[in-house]
């Protein structure tokens, strides 16, 4: 036969069959990473975890992780560390980074003023991580937070859903803020913070009552015109009026949003009905007449606040 005629080729391939039988972990390896669509260069072994948060969080759940992994083997084990993203993780652990190491950083919600600074702080740190590079390959990095926006470093992104109610601007920034499921575009802080600047810097721009439509200057423009020119005190008188005409059989939800209209205080019908509903302390259907006066009285940005998150200065029924 074959092996006959060439007897080195049995050697050849019994050799090939032992690096087969040799690095055939390392290959089942390579196969399943190809099936998950995984890096192919991360290492096999020896894996780390880094969590990173606020002291107590990062050191609950590495105490957590440790624990869980503690009774594993130790191919299939990982060494677990903690650090402050906003502190002292990246004098401590960047200089640690290694291909397929898991960095699970805590976000805090950048959109919020009292966060902003904490969160770029926070991302900064993710990305210095993530640059660090050896082969082409770096660190799988994690955020977990409100703000739906993902680094453009970072591999994967969680976010959470929240039940803050928006703010006048957000509401602005989203464009067609009434259509069903219109949502913000996801920007980081810092963008959000420039869009809102162009939108202030639009209606700073137009000194006269024509400001450009969707903007705050407009909305406050158009309510301030309503309470300084006769036109607007007349239609005031218009839904007073018809208010006090339908007194004896109380405000409906939609003579509300008639009234509202009428004063030139345009809101969907899903913001009126989250308005009316504040009022509506007995679940009746029906307001008062002077809990109706009160609505249309209020500018435009309070009936915004108050569609969001409900309530009127603590009480929304008093006065």
């Amino acid at each position: 036969g074959i092996f006959d005629t060439y007897p080195d080729l049995v050697y050849a391939t019994c050799f090939l069959d032992a690096l087969i039988y040799l690095f055939l972990p390392q290959i089942c390896i390579l196969i399943i990473r190809l099936v998950q669509r995984r890096p192919l260069l991360h290492r096999m072994a020896g894996r780390s975890v880094v969590i990173g948060d606020c002291p107590w969080v990062a050191q609950s759940a590495e105490a957590f992780l440790s624990k869980v992994l503690a009774c594993s083997y130790s191919i299939a084990s990982a060494a677990v560390f903690s650090g402050n993203p906003a502190d002292h993780l990246v004098h401590r652990m960047t200089h640690r980074v290694v291909r397929g190491a898991l960095l699970a950083c805590g976000r805090p919600d950048g959109r919020l003023c009292a966060l902003t600074t904490l969160e770029n702080s926070v991302c900064l740190s993710v990305n210095q991580a993530s640059s660090i590079q050896s082969l082409g390959g770096t660190c799988e990095s994690l955020t977990i937070g409100h703000n739906p926006y993902k680094l453009p470093l970072s591999t994967h992104a969680v976010f959470l859903k929240g039940s803050r109610p928006e703010y006048l601007c957000e509401y602005l920034l989203r464009g067609d803020a009434d259509k069903p499921g219109s949502t913000l575009k996801p920007m980081s802080s810092g963008s959000l913070l420039g869009e809102y600047s162009n939108l202030l810097a639009a209606g700073d721009a137009e000194e006269r009552n024509d400001a450009p439509a969707g903007t705050i200057e407009s909305f406050l423009r158009r309510d301030a015109s309503l309470r300084q020119n006769a036109e607007g005190q007349a239609q005031l008188s218009e839904a007073y009026r018809m208010l006090d005409a339908t007194e004896g059989t109380g405000i409906s939800c939609e003579v509300l949003h008639e009234a509202l209209s009428i004063v030139g205080k345009e809101m969907s019908s899903a913001n009126t009905r989250r308005i009316f509903d504040q009022f509506d302390l007995t679940s009746s259907g029906k307001i008062a007449a002077v809990q109706a006066k009160r609505i249309i009285s209020m500018d435009i940005a309070e009936l915004f606040r108050v569609s969001q998150s409900g309530g009127v200065n603590g009480s929304a029924g008093s006065g």
